[in-house]
């Protein structure tokens, strides 16, 4: 064999180790960056849900149509009477409990919870959209933990304020991958 077919065969042979080379740094760097880029994704449409569920609802709340009843919440279980949401859960969901226009990004679910309980993982996981009357979910009160990060993680989060019985606006906002809220609020008055 002579010098110039030797040459050929270790220079077609580094050529393909390049290409493995560049390769295996391509594939590193789509395997870092597809992530982030579907984190954010599902982020922005978190984002997204929340302020067309603001319009939504403050054009449901602006008909005049009174968000208050004495909660029978999803479980059949009567409440006490407390202000709630029978009437925007209805207008966000049909027949199923399940929302044509919201999805939780993160695990898919449509469903739309409306209760004065933190929704329970069973079924679906964390639902689309939870409706409640529990102050502690307002926007200033609430605080992340575990089990609001396994329980609301990608939820839009309607919590209806009250004082003295009486409903006296809607926070809307939604519950991050982290659990954390969301750094803006929509509060709807009443």
């Amino acid at each position: 064999m002579d010098h110039t077919a030797q040459r050929t065969d270790r220079e077609s042979g580094w050529a393909v180790l390049q290409t493995v080379i560049v390769a295996v740094i391509v594939s590193a760097f789509v395997a870092v960056a597809v992530p982030l880029v579907t984190s954010g994704a599902r982020e922005a449409r978190l984002e997204q849900n929340a302020a067309a569920l603001r319009l939504e609802l403050g054009s449901y709340l602006a008909q005049g149509l009174d968000p208050t009843y004495a909660s029978v919440d999803d479980t059949g279980v009567s409440a006490e009477p407390r202000a709630a949401a029978a009437g925007l859960s209805r207008a966000l969901r049909g027949p199923e409990k399940r929302s044509a226009s919201y999805v939780n990004p993160f695990d898919g679910s449509r469903a739309v919870v409306c209760s004065s309980r933190l929704p329970s993982r069973a079924g679906d996981g964390p639902p689309a959209v939870w409706i409640t009357d529990d102050q502690r979910y307002g926007y200033e009160s609430y605080r992340p933990s575990e089990e609001n990060t396994a329980r609301l993680r990608g939820t839009l989060v309607v919590a209806l304020l009250t004082r003295s019985g009486q409903t006296s606006g809607v926070d809307v906002y939604y519950v991050d991958r982290d659990g954390r809220r969301s750094p803006t609020v929509g509060l709807l008055a009443l």
